[in-house]
């Protein structure tokens, strides 16, 4: 039984006075008028537990006539409900809007997509609440224009954007797979075809995203004439504003067809709500639905709030009759050596990195940043659209002064996290991501640089700039070095395509300060998404290695046999030439290695990560 179904009976308040109302404004002529056409229901009206069949939905208004609508009538939707274009609307907005971010989860970082925005009012409320980024969608280019002059006036352009577009296909309007939440405010009731709105809202999603929406339903009775009663009144309301007010078991089956796991689905407890505060409105609408009788809102409609997830490892599989890769044992990774407390080396070789807090004060932060401006001037190229590494620069002179430079920062730093003698810094230099939807640093690992049969090589990581989802933060995924690929190099690639749903849902997010300092094993496989900030986000990194262990250089082309990778002893001007060249000129191998699997299998991947588990 879908949880639809189970559900259908435990999704309304227990009786028709459940929700609070207010105390309803005396309406004017004109809509008392219109108001006493309509019967009202008995005082205490009996709703059933298991209500009769769901009435037949067949009149729906297409996206470019719910457009037209709140082109012409958007400054009287302002005018009457303000920021928060509710039909049910709260007399609290604050605390409609906060309940809301509780019961979704919202929280500093995130990236939101509202989905039917209105003139963006609650997308406004939410970032002066939570540091968050969010795509503001809507059909009405009149609404779209007034939002983003609001969004301007409170100061929020740099984390607010506005688009007009149809949420059938949000697809279009935004870019896909990148959401921690889509919600859905009384908009849901204006679609022509809300499954497709809902799959729309599914594929916009990251794994593990949620989806809310807060709506208003067909009210249900088994007595025929109180339904009729409530018929009347839902399909006044929906011919007069628009929209089309749905069953709701039939919305609970679409968000589950569409791939949702519905987590909550409840009758909303935030008081309180009333049609009665906007019977302006309603009158010159010439709205037949009892404007000011609180209760008759309450009677026809069934207000709900309903909460959804995303699998979290959501995947097709694998094609048919693709050959299945054998599961994989986790291996019990090589001790951490050199780092001074056992504590931070034991979490590096369990889970792969440590967030080790305040590295640098705001004025080195400030410093590092102007080496990094000093040695683009040098090398008079342009930042581009996609992230590189300062490493991979072209002229040893500038890499020279860029890794002596940030060695003076950084340095002494590090001496009460390392022991000297045991690890070296064999460089430092700059992680480069621009704004840019091309600056997306997809699931990788670092390159090797040791023998990771036997040791373990780390990667710093310090940001010059705070760092959360809007700019790129960096998510790993905790434990993968103990069943990913050891030998890995720009030559001999390791590569995440076919488990990138999985390797979304099994990360954590690291939101850093500027000048925090992040250590990695070299092989945990993480990732960050693009940067949508604005600004550069840069960071300093390093790669650090056991003193005694040799730096070593995987390669593989059309000349090496296939079934083995060559490895080379190299210094680090030997190892960051031949990354960019290829083969070391006029060397032959100091040894032949295993070739490993060149792509990630899902099979291998989920068992993994179970082993992982395990062991911890």
């Amino acid at each position: 039984m879908s949880f639809a179904s189970r559900l259908r009976a435990r999704l309304r308040p227990p009786d028709a006075g459940a929700l609070p109302t207010t105390e309803a404004r005396d309406p004017d002529p004109e809509a008392a008028a219109v108001a006493s056409e309509v019967p009202a229901p008995a005082e205490e009206a009996p709703r059933a537990e298991a209500p009769g069949p769901a009435p037949v939905i067949d009149e729906t208004f297409p996206a470019d006539d719910v457009a037209r609508y709140y082109d012409e009538w958007n400054e009287r939707y302002e005018a009457v409900f303000g920021d928060v274009y509710q039909h049910l609307k709260a007399t609290d907005h604050d605390e409609l809007l906060d309940h809301m971010i509780e019961v979704a989860g919202v929280s500093d970082g995130e990236r939101l997509l509202d989905a039917g925005c209105g003139i963006a009012g609650p997308a406004r409320h939410f970032a002066a609440r939570r540091r968050v980024h969010i795509d503001a969608v809507t059909v009405s280019a009149a609404q779209a224009e007034r939002a983003r002059e609001l969004v301007s006036e409170q100061g929020f352009d740099d984390r607010i954007s506005v688009h007009v577009g149809d949420f059938h296909h949000l697809e279009d309007a935004v870019e896909g797979g990148t959401y921690d939440l889509v919600y859905f405010l009384e908009s849901l009731v204006h679609a022509a075809d809300p499954a497709q709105v809902l799959r729309s809202a599914f594929a916009v999603l990251r794994p593990g995203g949620r989806l809310y929406v807060k709506d208003f339903y067909r009210g249900r009775s088994d007595d025929p004439a109180a339904q009729r009663t409530i018929d009347e009144c839902v399909e006044a309301t929906n011919r007069i504003c628009h929209l089309t007010i749905r069953n709701t078991e039939d919305v609970l089956g679409w968000i589950e067809a569409a791939g949702f796991e519905i987590a909550l689905s409840q009758a909303l407890a935030v008081p309180a709500y009333s049609i009665a505060d906007g019977h302006e409105f309603c009158s010159r609408y010439d709205l037949d639905v009892a404007a000011g009788r609180d209760h008759t809102t309450t009677y026809y409609l069934d207000n709900l709030e309903i909460v959804a997830r995303k699998p979290a490892r959501h995947d097709e599989g694998r094609a048919a009759g693709a050959a299945s890769e054998p599961a994989i044992e986790v291996v019990a990774a090589p001790p951490v050596v050199g780092v001074r407390s056992a504590d931070i080396a034991g979490r590096l070789a369990r889970d792969g990195y440590v967030r080790l807090g305040p590295c640098l004060d705001a004025a080195e932060v400030r410093a590092a940043a102007e080496v990094f401006d000093e040695a683009m001037r040098t090398a008079d190229r342009p930042v581009g659209d996609e992230w590189f590494p300062t490493g991979l620069l072209p002229d040893p002179e500038v890499r020279s002064l860029i890794t002596e430079r940030l060695t003076e920062i950084v340095a002494p730093h590090l001496a009460s996290i390392f022991e000297p003698d045991v690890l070296e810094v064999v460089r430092l230099d700059f992680s480069v991501k621009p704004s840019s939807p091309a600056s997306e640093l997809g699931p990788h690992q670092d390159y090797s640089l040791v023998d990771e049969r036997v040791a373990q090589s780390l990667y710093l990581w310090i940001p010059l700039v705070d760092t959360d989802e809007v700019n790129g933060a960096l998510h790993v995924v905790p434990g993968s070095h103990r069943f990913a690929n050891r030998i890995r190099s720009r030559h001999v690639p390791a590569v995440f395509d076919e488990v990138l749903d999985l390797v979304g849902g099994s990360s954590t997010r690291i939101e850093c300060q500027a000048g925090e300092l992040v250590l990695m094993v070299s092989g945990v496989v993480h990732h960050s998404p693009p940067n949508r900030s604005g600004s550069l986000r840069l960071a300093v990194h390093g790669i650090v290695k056991p003193t005694a262990e040799p730096l070593l250089f995987y390669y593989a082309d059309a000349d090496t046999p296939a079934d083995v990778v060559e490895c080379y002893e190299v210094d680090i001007e030997g190892y960051l030439r031949a990354t960019q060249e290829g083969r070391p000129a006029g060397r032959t191998p100091d040894r032949l290695e295993a070739r490993p699997p060149s792509s990630m299998a899902a099979d291998r991947y989920r068992s993994g990560l179970a082993a992982v588990r395990d062991a911890r």
